[in-house]
């Protein structure tokens, strides 16, 4: 059974009006704005207008690699390209199979199809039964959740490294339960949002691979693994950061996990002075808002609830924090 939520622009409900601009054009969320569609949680990096627009939900759980998603699917009748947290609330009685616990966020590109991309390091609250990821510049028709790993490959970690006498990047993984698989695509941005793929790295049955880039751009460079089955079924890895050409522009966050001291945030880098940020919760509730002045900018943590928790800057680094 299908649930027609909401018809953009035709029928915005008025408890909205304060997160929507509303015009000829469509809605308009506006950037860090929290919005909550019947359980979807919304929070983009960036405003998004959406137009002729149509979202459902549905309760029947969708064929994901050898197991299935969670019996709880949203579907536009459009794809949208997204960046910020995204994603939902749930029901315990709507696991279908799947283990809570080991939950991760899943989306795909078209409105059908048996081809999703699950994500990895999602934001788990099986207290608050929710489910939110941050994602950056993707494509999502459909979204839902599963913790069947669509594909015959489990990625242990990922690591990357600087050679420094070489100037290079070298990229780590070690992966187990590596089964029909087809190979891995390594994928750089210098933006963490537009990857482009670099590379390649055929799957041959071991557990450790590795990949050295020896051509990386000047500043920072965000690294991720594109893990591709022979179907077509794909997910990403967790992205990785470098550093090159400019070694006076740093930015750290520490400490992490945090307790109830202050969170700093230390950079070098003079252009970010002024710059403005925030803090999230997993479901995208803005905490605190500040602003980066000069090398050391300190948050109070002390009224922090334990949990995860997102520092996103306006020019799209995103750093995750746990609260113990």
């Amino acid at each position: 059974m299908k649930k027609i939520l909401f018809i953009l622009f035709f029928s915005l409900p008025y408890w909205l009006h304060a997160q929507f601009v509303v015009g000829t054009q469509g809605m308009t969320i506006k950037a860090y704005a929290t919005v909550s569609i019947d359980s979807l949680i919304l929070s983009p990096a960036s405003d998004i207008t959406l137009t002729n627009n149509q979202l459902t939900r549905s309760n029947v759980n969708q064929p994901i690699g050898t197991g299935s998603t969670i019996n709880h699917v949203y579907t536009f009748s459009s794809p949208i390209t997204y960046s910020g947290n995204i994603g939902f609330r749930y029901d315990d009685a709507e696991m279908a199979g799947n283990t809570e616990s080991a939950l991760e966020l899943a989306y795909s590109a078209t409105n059908a199809g048996s081809v999703w991309i699950t994500t990895t390091g999602s934001m788990l609250n099986t207290t608050g039964n929710t489910i939110v990821q941050n994602v950056n510049n993707v494509t999502i028709s459909r979204i839902t959740a599963t913790s069947n790993n669509p594909l015959p490959v489990t990625l242990i970690d990922f690591t990357a490294n600087k050679d420094e006498k070489q100037q290079a990047a070298l990229l780590h993984w070690n992966v187990a339960n590596e089964l029909n698989f087809e190979r891995y695509n390594v994928e750089r941005s210098t933006d963490g949002k537009i990857f482009t793929q670099i590379g390649d790295v055929k799957a041959i049955a071991k557990s450790e691979y590795h990949f050295t880039d020896y051509h990386p751009e000047t500043g920072v460079n965000y690294y991720r693994l594109q893990l591709l089955n022979t179907d077509g079924n794909y997910s990403y890895s967790p992205i990785r950061t470098l550093l090159f050409g400019k070694e006076d522009t740093q930015l750290n966050v520490y400490p992490n996990p945090v307790k109830d001291e202050s969170v700093t945030i230390h950079t070098t880098d003079k252009t970010l002075n002024g710059k403005s940020g925030c803090v999230t919760d997993i479901a995208g509730k803005i905490i605190l808002s500040f602003k980066l002045t000069g090398e050391k900018t300190l948050l109070n943590a002390s009224n922090w609830l334990p949990g995860s928790y997102l520092i996103r800057l306006e020019n799209g680094m995103t750093f995750k924090m746990v609260k113990q």
